[in-house]
């Protein structure tokens, strides 16, 4: 990936195939102010939130924010000095009621992470395998940080939604 454009272009068609539907980069300034997805009657700027967004049919549970950069600064969340914290609170706070915040992290030339909350996280425990390989984060409170092909791969997406 070159940037993060392209970095949110494929995450938005992994979680579209994973998801079952398109999704599609949160556009900057208004652009898609009058555009539609596809089958979906409102405008597309009143469903804006995080980096990427699926049509309001779809009933995704979580606002996407995605962050591409040099490092992700695992090693330093030991000693509280990394980016994830500051990537973290934002996502939190964009998140609207009633939806689970999603970080969606990549460091150059490494797998993208996602991140979810601890509350997420235990709503979905009987469907995330045990054996699933993930770290937990407490940023203040807890995350739980995933590689993102292994957790969709072997995470079921209608699962998902009746648990969510």
């Amino acid at each position: 990936m070159k940037n993060w454009k392209d970095m949110e272009r494929t995450v938005a068609k992994q979680l579209g195939t994973w998801w079952g539907c398109e999704f599609r980069r949160t556009p900057s300034s208004g652009a898609w102010g009058k555009q539609t997805f596809s089958h979906h009657k409102s405008k597309a700027s009143d469903d804006f939130h995080g980096d990427i967004v699926a049509p309001k049919e779809a009933r995704f549970p979580f606002s996407v924010e995605c962050k591409a950069y040099k490092e992700v600064e695992l090693y330093k969340a030991l000693y509280g000095a990394s980016n994830i914290y500051e990537w973290w609170a934002q996502c939190v706070r964009d998140t609207p009621k009633k939806m689970y915040p999603m970080l969606v992290m990549k460091e150059n030339r490494k797998n993208p992470l996602v991140a979810i909350s601890d509350k997420c996280y235990k709503r979905l425990e009987s469907v995330i395998p045990w054996d699933l390989p993930h770290m937990t984060l407490s940023t203040g409170k807890t995350i739980h940080i995933f590689d993102l092909s292994d957790f969709l791969k072997v995470v079921n997406a209608t699962k998902v939604m009746e648990l969510l």
